[in-house]
């Protein structure tokens, strides 16, 4: 009994000599997976450079396990590493998706995680986010065996009963980020507008054209996605349009000083289809759209200037792309053809009868997306250009004429899920 007492003394006394155990406080920050992947990556390593623990060169690790058929349990131990911290980062339908899983030596899942985020800015600060509140103390707390010392077998009366490890308990599944746009998007804003309406080849210098400086105008929108009540992926990007832009108090000034209530709004009612390729959505869109340009008299005693009221009825088709760089930053840009069928007191009889026209609409500009708030800031022009087709007889006698609305717009969307 004495000597058994002895001999755990000496051992006791030898231990105390061999000098402190490894720190082993490494973590190894491993491969992320998927487009991308490094930056997210590079939220973990620097949450981790923050802490305690310091990031194990993955470098090390590679060199460690180079030509050697060892598992990952046997690099972090030769490694004096006590976690390995990998990941993925995908495209799940317009959002983007990453995974954190955190393994500790025995081979055991101790942390796992799932973000998803329609902006990759966003996802990054997710991850970030959750690296230094939740994987960080869960690294910290990870119990990792001492180093192994070779001593003396030492004979105990009676063995002392092992001690049960914890098992560490393992992440809640997380649900899968749902990839499905919100069903309903508004939008409202507004707009500073410029008119010009010009004609060519006035041969009798009669006609008279019309300039308006500047002009406030309020846009509204309404975005509605009916697959999200479909189980059907590829209806996702299929929504209806609905616009609406009016002019407020908005007056014409004649050179005599004469002012003229004027009114200026347009209606749309199309579908778009969107294709998102990697950080760039396409979209194509077909609809209907209305044009009203009209001036009222300014009173009994003051007819109105003679120039024709605009109410264009026309077809539109076009196309248009959103690139996301990053942050929740995008640019945006968009044209379309439009086809008008008929163009208000431009196209009556006592004006231009045979005239036929064209238009374009284009618009460009960036944005920022802030989870389910998107603002933009746009340039926008529209462009009607006609020809008169006058023959002898006409009251009136042009080649053509141009019709141009150069705009500033903001907006905001707002598309709740």
């Amino acid at each position: 009994m004495r000597c058994a007492w002895l001999a755990f003394a000496l051992t006791a006394a030898s231990l105390s000599f061999a000098g402190p155990t490894a720190a082993q406080d490494g973590v190894v920050v491993g491969d992320f997976a998927g487009p991308r992947a490094r930056l997210v990556r590079r939220q973990v390593v620097r949450a981790v450079s923050g802490s305690s623990l310091r990031v194990v060169p993955q470098r090390r690790a590679e060199a460690e396990a180079a030509g050697r058929d060892i598992g990952e349990a046997e690099v972090l131990e030769a490694l004096d590493a006590r976690a390995l911290v990998t990941g993925r980062v995908g495209r799940v339908g317009r959002r983007w998706a990453a995974e954190v899983r955190v393994t500790d030596r025995a081979g055991e899942v101790v942390l796992e995680e799932r973000f998803a985020s329609r902006r990759f800015g966003g996802l990054g600060r997710e991850v970030r986010r959750w690296a230094a509140s939740d994987m960080v103390p869960a690294l910290e707390a990870i119990e990792v065996a001492p180093a192994v010392v070779a001593v003396e077998p030492v004979v105990f009366e009676t063995p002392p009963e092992p001690e049960a490890r914890e098992a560490s308990p393992e992440a809640a599944p997380q649900a899968e980020p749902s990839d499905r746009p919100a069903p309903l998007a508004f939008t409202a804003g507004f707009a500073v507008t410029h008119r010009s309406f010009t004609y060519n080849d006035d041969l009798f210098f009669v006609l008279r054209p019309y300039v308006l400086p500047a002009a406030p105008v309020v846009r509204l929108g309404v975005e509605y996605f009916p697959g999200v009540h479909l189980d059907a992926s590829p209806l996702d990007g299929l929504s209806v349009v609905t616009t609406a832009d009016f002019a407020v108090a908005v007056h014409s000034v004649a050179d005599n000083g004469a002012s003229y209530p004027t009114d200026n709004w347009s209606l749309g009612l199309g579908a778009r289809y969107r294709l998102r390729v990697d950080d760039v959505a396409f979209h194509v869109d077909a609809g209907y759209q209305a044009y009203v340009f009209t001036i009222q008299d300014a009173d009994e005693l003051t007819p109105r200037p003679e120039i024709p009221n605009i109410e264009i009825h026309a077809a539109r088709a076009g196309a248009g792309f959103r690139w996301d760089i990053g942050l929740g930053l995008f640019f945006a840009g968009s044209g379309a053809y439009l086809h008008p069928f008929t163009g208000g007191e431009l196209t009556s009889e006592a004006w231009f009868p045979r005239a036929t026209g064209g238009g374009v609409d284009l618009d460009a500009g960036m944005g920022l997306q802030i989870d389910d708030v998107t603002i933009r800031a746009m340039a926008s022009y529209r462009r009607f250009f006609w020809a008169m087709n006058p023959e002898p007889g006409d009251a009136r006698v042009a080649g053509g004429a141009v019709d141009e609305y150069a705009s500033a717009v903001v907006d905001l969307t707002f598309a709740p899920r």
